[in-house]
């Protein structure tokens, strides 16, 4: 897959208690050879021509992107005690040697924490947070030899709710449900005709586990 090297700014940080933290990101992502060699929707194509063999599945768009991220926290005494709203672009820097340029994808992400309901006892396990979350990505056109490509741009919106139970002893378990709407839609009269457009719903879930461990790297410390 490809490479991500990425710097964050920590802007602005409370530190410790209540309070905001704003990060700055950017960054390059390096792609990797495992990519498309050729256009498989045929844009370029002329009937006097043969068809070429082809495919439709890639781990990488084979393209050079800049990357460009906001993010800005809050913790508070009242609920929800903890809220965060993160926004991504990734930007195609240029074609890749086989005469394609990826779209430009634009992320915004909420979520939101409710914080701890009661008193977390030893070896006891318990309900401590519940989450609310929203996500929100939107992909301009893929080009191949500046031809848009059918269905390549598309929005997801995705609603999520997390759960967290923990102890003071065991660590943490986590359980994330989401459902995801996705919209995708069709280049005009580019390759497929205009009157193509497909949506599709996808429900997921994830689950975590988390434990502080009782060390220390002390060259990380300073006075």
């Amino acid at each position: 897959g490809d490479f991500h090297i990425k710097a964050r700014y920590l802007f602005k940080n409370t530190g410790k208690g209540l309070g905001n933290r704003i990060f700055f990101e950017s960054g390059l992502i390096i792609p990797s050879n495992n990519t498309l060699v050729a256009d498989p929707y045929f844009l370029n194509y002329s009937p006097s021509e043969d068809e070429e063999d082809h495919r439709h599945f890639s781990v990488s768009d084979g393209v050079y992107k800049g990357i460009f991220g906001f993010e800005y926290s809050m913790k508070r005494i009242s609920y929800p005690v903890f809220w965060s709203i993160f926004s991504n672009i990734q930007y195609p820097l240029k074609e890749n040697k086989y005469k394609f340029l990826s779209p430009i994808n634009y992320s915004l992400s909420f979520i939101a924490l409710s914080g701890p309901f009661n008193y977390r006892e030893k070896k006891q396990f318990k309900l401590v947070s519940v989450g609310l979350g929203l996500s929100i990505n939107h992909s301009s056109y893929s080009k191949w030899h500046g031809i848009s490509s059918p269905n390549s741009k598309s929005t997801a919106i995705t609603p999520s709710l997390s759960f967290v139970v923990a102890s003071k002893d065991y660590g943490a378990f986590g359980l994330n449900l989401n459902m995801s709407h996705v919209d995708s839609f069709n280049a005009g009269d580019a390759g497929l005709g205009s009157n193509f457009k497909q949506k599709a719903s996808v429900i997921g879930f994830s689950l975590s586990y988390r434990k502080t461990l009782d060390k220390v790297i002390k060259k990380l410390y300073w006075k």
